[in-house]
């Protein structure tokens, strides 16, 4: 009988610290995200146009990121505008 209670905790134990981290995954993808969004604004307002690749933003004069964000991608759209794709983890949101 404790054997089976102790069985039933850890399986509780187990899933609320995968939950733990599902979330933190997907809060770090919503930062990399903000984070994109305000280097593009900024970007644009020094140089009037649009960054073409991630490496605008990370190199060159015009540096306003560290380095490429692990969870964002970024490709510019038909019509002059951006598209800002969340890649990873599962569960991360569209910007």
């Amino acid at each position: 009988m404790v054997i089976l209670i102790l069985g039933v905790l850890a399986g509780v134990v187990v899933f609320s610290v995968r939950g733990i981290n599902d979330r933190g995954a997907v809060a770090a993808c919503k930062t990399e995200i903000r984070t994109v969004e305000t280097a593009v604004e900024a970007f644009y307002a020094r140089t009037n146009g649009y960054p073409n690749a991630m490496t605008d933003l990370t190199a060159g004069a015009n540096q306003f990121l560290h380095s490429a964000p692990e969870y964002v991608a970024l490709a510019p759209a038909n019509d002059g505008t951006l598209v800002l794709t969340a890649a990873a983890p599962a569960g991360c949101p569209a910007p």
